[in-house]
């Protein structure tokens, strides 16, 4: 009886791990459709986005409603009505925004954060610094990075993977995609936040994060163990 309990005890615990569903994470403006651009199409609205804390603006970037026919190549394709049309733009030295969530890290927890950004092919466009965007934790008065699409080199510059040549992953929309698992950070505890900067053209939209929390094996079993004395007793 005990081998097929434990048994049955391992089974619980891997269908705990596989059935667990990924929840939505609170973006202020991750859509960056506030406050409206009242320039209208084809315009950029040189102003901090709702919900949003700038660090740096050079003067010109802000948020930008495009149209199909300039070079911005329109909205990203998962972009609907209900989502508005307004992305956030970067000019010559372009934006660095952050915003601390109301989300505290939790152990053996996954976050994905996803974000679709459009690439400039021009070659005046890029540089070393390139655009970037990260989760980072913040302790109250510190934030840390803890998860980015950055890349640093040996001078400690961080620059951006760019995609590969025009006609592949230029001039368009592609999503970037970052992962992190808290299991065994010392950051649990800590104000969740997201860091982004975009410049030379390029833009981001549809900022969106979810949490994943996987119950420890041991818990799973104990909860399956406890299920099974309980139908027993009966």
């Amino acid at each position: 009886m005990f081998k097929k309990l434990l048994c049955l005890c391992v089974l619980l615990s891997l269908v705990g791990i596989a059935s667990a569903v990924p929840v939505p994470v609170t973006i202020v403006n991750g859509g960056f459709e506030a406050p409206v651009n009242p320039g209208g199409l084809g315009t950029v609205y040189v102003t901090t986005p709702t919900g949003w804390t700038s660090t740096y603006n050079d003067g010109s970037s802000g948020l930008h409603t495009p149209t199909a026919g300039d070079t911005q190549s329109g909205l990203p394709a998962a972009e609907t009505a209900a989502e508005g049309n307004q992305t956030l733009f970067g000019s010559n030295y372009g934006i660095e925004l952050n915003q601390l969530l109301s989300e505290t890290i939790t152990a053996n927890t996954i976050y994905e954060l996803t974000s679709q950004w459009w690439y400039s092919a021009q070659t005046d466009y890029h540089d070393a610094y390139g655009p970037a965007i990260a989760l980072i934790a913040n302790d109250g008065s510190t934030s840390t990075v803890i998860s980015t699409n950055l890349v640093y080199d040996s001078m400690g510059i961080a620059s951006w993977p760019w995609p590969s040549p025009a006609g592949s992953g230029y001039n368009d929309w592609e999503q970037d995609t970052l992962t992190w698992d808290s299991t065994g950070s010392a950051l649990v505890g800590q104000t969740l936040g997201i860091y982004v900067y975009t410049e030379k053209h390029h833009e981001v939209d549809d900022i969106q994060l979810t949490k994943d929390v996987v119950p420890e094996p041991a818990t799973i079993c104990l909860l399956g163990l406890g299920g099974l004395l309980l139908r027993k007793k009966r």
